[in-house]
């Protein structure tokens, strides 16, 4: 096989991760189109490298030396995790960049699979990959999931208090996960905690106006 089959392996690959690194890219994602694109092409280079390694030692009689050219694949797919790692980003509600780092693990599949001439197998990846990240994204924000938040009160210490705040709970079908209670001995002010489980389809901003409403309330906060 020459060096310009080679070539084409590594532009084929480049182009199936840049369709996918697009769709990253006009999200605002950090691996966008760039990072898949040079993550596919390095990957295909990784895996011929391997194999010509593997054809260069091949006719050595030595018995000593074993040519395992599938152990390069092995550290690259060890490797890009590393990488995927890095665009994973936690904040107070939620963790971002899951998908990101996926995709950076299935465009190094599409440049392996390039890399060993499965060009078919590769283009339908790119389109499988494609129809994930479109049409699948449209049917989740149809489907009602399950949100969180936490519901911080400061107030006094009275159970008609904790009693009219969580009639608004049940009112609205929120779940309550877990409650804590923190008292404040100085002052007598009493700290409830509430944690919250509700459909997204549910509009908790109107759920916390109507708590905030309640008299005797000195301070509320949503998290």
């Amino acid at each position: 096989m020459n060096e310009f089959e080679f070539i084409r392996k590594v532009l084929l690959s480049g182009i199936l991760s840049g369709i996918i690194g697009f769709e990253r890219e006009i999200h605002g994602r950090e691996a966008g189109l760039r990072t898949m694109i040079l993550v596919g092409m390095g990957t295909t280079t990784i895996l011929i490298s391997s194999f010509q390694v593997y054809h260069v030692f091949s006719n050595l009689q030595d018995s000593i030396l074993r040519i395992d050219p599938a152990r390069i694949a092995y550290g690259v797919v060890t490797g890009i995790g590393f990488l995927g790692a890095g665009v994973i980003i936690k904040d107070r509600k939620r963790i971002r960049g899951l998908t990101t780092a996926a995709c950076l693990w299935f465009v190094t599949s599409i440049g392996l699979a390039v890399g060993v001439d499965l060009y078919i197998f590769s283009i339908f990846l790119t389109f499988i990959a494609l129809v994930i990240l479109y049409i699948l994204k449209i049917f989740e924000k149809k489907i009602k999931v399950d949100k969180y938040n936490i519901i911080k009160i400061v107030g006094s210490d009275k159970k008609e208090l904790r009693d009219s705040i969580e009639k608004i709970i049940e009112k609205f079908n929120l779940k309550i996960i877990s409650y804590e209670i923190v008292k404040n001995k100085v002052d007598g002010k009493t700290e409830l905690i509430y944690t919250v489980r509700y459909k997204s389809s549910q509009n908790i901003n109107e759920i916390f106006e109507k708590i905030s409403a309640i008299e005797g309330l000195e301070k509320t906060e949503l998290k």
